[in-house]
Protein backbone atom coordinates (compact mmCIF):
# COMPACT_ATOMS: atom_id res chain seq x y z
CA UNK A 1 0.00 0.00 0.00
CA UNK A 2 1.41 3.39 -1.02
CA UNK A 3 1.12 6.63 0.91
CA UNK A 4 -1.60 7.72 -1.54
CA UNK A 5 -3.53 4.48 -1.01
CA UNK A 6 -3.40 5.09 2.75
CA UNK A 7 -4.63 8.69 2.37
CA UNK A 8 -7.41 7.49 0.05
CA UNK A 9 -8.47 4.90 2.64
CA UNK A 10 -8.60 7.55 5.40
CA UNK A 11 -10.67 9.79 3.16
CA UNK A 12 -13.11 7.10 2.03
CA UNK A 13 -13.61 5.85 5.59
CA UNK A 14 -14.08 9.36 6.96
CA UNK A 15 -16.61 10.76 4.49
CA UNK A 16 -18.93 7.80 3.89
CA UNK A 17 -21.48 7.87 2.20
CA UNK A 18 -19.95 10.62 0.01
CA UNK A 19 -18.17 8.90 -2.91
CA UNK A 20 -14.40 9.51 -3.10
CA UNK A 21 -12.67 8.96 -6.44
CA UNK A 22 -8.99 8.29 -7.08
CA UNK A 23 -8.25 10.79 -9.84
CA UNK A 24 -10.94 11.59 -12.38
CA UNK A 25 -14.58 11.07 -11.34
CA UNK A 26 -16.73 8.74 -13.45
CA UNK A 27 -18.35 10.45 -16.42
CA UNK A 28 -21.39 9.79 -18.59
CA UNK A 29 -21.35 9.25 -22.36
CA UNK A 30 -21.03 13.00 -22.94
CA UNK A 31 -18.02 13.32 -20.64
CA UNK A 32 -19.96 15.01 -17.82
CA UNK A 33 -19.28 13.92 -14.22
CA UNK A 34 -21.81 11.52 -12.72
CA UNK A 35 -23.11 12.42 -9.26
CA UNK A 36 -24.22 15.50 -7.38
CA UNK A 37 -21.71 15.44 -4.55
CA UNK A 38 -18.39 13.69 -4.36
CA UNK A 39 -14.69 14.20 -3.69
CA UNK A 40 -11.69 13.50 -5.91
CA UNK A 41 -8.20 12.79 -4.54
CA UNK A 42 -5.35 13.90 -6.78
CA UNK A 43 -1.83 12.78 -5.96
CA UNK A 44 1.72 13.54 -7.00
CA UNK A 45 4.93 11.65 -6.44
CA UNK A 46 6.23 12.38 -2.92
CA UNK A 47 9.11 14.84 -2.96
CA UNK A 48 12.44 13.67 -1.64
CA UNK A 49 15.07 16.23 -0.74
CA UNK A 50 18.09 16.38 1.56
CA UNK A 51 17.66 18.18 4.85
CA UNK A 52 21.08 17.91 6.41
CA UNK A 53 24.67 19.00 5.78
CA UNK A 54 25.52 15.59 4.31
CA UNK A 55 22.70 15.96 1.77
CA UNK A 56 21.07 12.69 2.80
CA UNK A 57 17.44 12.28 1.83
CA UNK A 58 15.91 10.23 4.61
CA UNK A 59 12.28 11.40 4.36
CA UNK A 60 9.70 12.34 1.75
CA UNK A 61 6.96 14.97 1.65
CA UNK A 62 3.62 13.84 0.30
CA UNK A 63 1.17 16.33 -1.17
CA UNK A 64 -2.45 15.67 -2.14
CA UNK A 65 -5.25 17.77 -3.56
CA UNK A 66 -8.86 17.08 -2.70
CA UNK A 67 -11.52 18.55 -4.96
CA UNK A 68 -14.91 18.57 -3.23
CA UNK A 69 -17.93 18.86 -5.51
CA UNK A 70 -21.57 19.76 -4.85
CA UNK A 71 -24.59 21.24 -6.59
CA UNK A 72 -24.35 24.41 -4.47
CA UNK A 73 -21.67 26.35 -2.65
CA UNK A 74 -22.99 25.03 0.65
CA UNK A 75 -22.92 21.41 -0.51
CA UNK A 76 -19.35 21.70 -1.87
CA UNK A 77 -18.29 23.30 1.41
CA UNK A 78 -19.97 20.53 3.44
CA UNK A 79 -18.09 17.87 1.45
CA UNK A 80 -14.82 19.81 1.88
CA UNK A 81 -15.32 20.07 5.66
CA UNK A 82 -15.96 16.32 5.93
CA UNK A 83 -12.81 15.63 3.89
CA UNK A 84 -10.77 18.02 6.02
CA UNK A 85 -12.02 16.44 9.23
CA UNK A 86 -11.20 12.95 7.90
CA UNK A 87 -7.62 13.89 7.08
CA UNK A 88 -6.23 16.62 9.37
CA UNK A 89 -4.21 15.36 12.35
CA UNK A 90 -4.52 11.73 11.21
CA UNK A 91 -1.59 9.51 10.27
CA UNK A 92 -2.13 7.31 7.22
CA UNK A 93 -1.12 3.71 7.87
CA UNK A 94 1.23 2.91 4.97
CA UNK A 95 3.46 -0.12 5.50
CA UNK A 96 7.10 0.82 5.23
CA UNK A 97 6.59 4.42 6.38
CA UNK A 98 6.44 6.32 9.65
CA UNK A 99 4.33 9.40 8.98
CA UNK A 100 3.62 12.73 10.58
CA UNK A 101 -0.03 13.73 10.90
CA UNK A 102 -1.61 15.17 7.76
CA UNK A 103 -1.92 18.93 7.75
CA UNK A 104 -4.16 21.26 5.76
CA UNK A 105 -1.73 23.21 3.57
CA UNK A 106 -4.04 25.41 1.48
CA UNK A 107 -7.59 26.11 0.44
CA UNK A 108 -9.01 27.92 -2.60
CA UNK A 109 -12.26 29.88 -2.73
CA UNK A 110 -15.30 27.76 -3.57
CA UNK A 111 -16.32 28.48 -7.14
CA UNK A 112 -18.74 27.40 -9.84
CA UNK A 113 -17.19 24.69 -12.03
CA UNK A 114 -17.39 26.08 -15.56
CA UNK A 115 -15.65 23.04 -17.08
CA UNK A 116 -19.02 21.33 -17.52
CA UNK A 117 -21.57 23.66 -19.18
CA UNK A 118 -25.17 22.87 -18.35
CA UNK A 119 -24.36 21.41 -14.93
CA UNK A 120 -24.63 23.40 -11.74
CA UNK A 121 -21.55 22.19 -9.90
CA UNK A 122 -19.42 23.99 -7.35
CA UNK A 123 -15.91 22.98 -6.31
CA UNK A 124 -13.75 23.51 -3.25
CA UNK A 125 -10.05 22.69 -3.63
CA UNK A 126 -7.82 21.91 -0.66
CA UNK A 127 -4.28 20.56 -0.37
CA UNK A 128 -2.85 18.39 2.39
CA UNK A 129 0.73 17.41 3.20
CA UNK A 130 2.69 15.12 5.45
CA UNK A 131 6.27 13.97 5.94
CA UNK A 132 7.13 10.30 5.94
CA UNK A 133 10.27 8.37 6.76
CA UNK A 134 10.85 4.98 5.18
CA UNK A 135 11.16 2.35 7.93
Amino acid sequence: MSLTDAVLELLRTGVTPVPVHDGDPPVDGDGNPVGERYAVLWSSTPERSPDDVGHTSDWVTGRWQVTSVGTSRAQAEAVAVRCRDALVDNRPAAPGYATTPLRHASSSPIRRDDDYPGQDLFVAVDTYTLNATPT
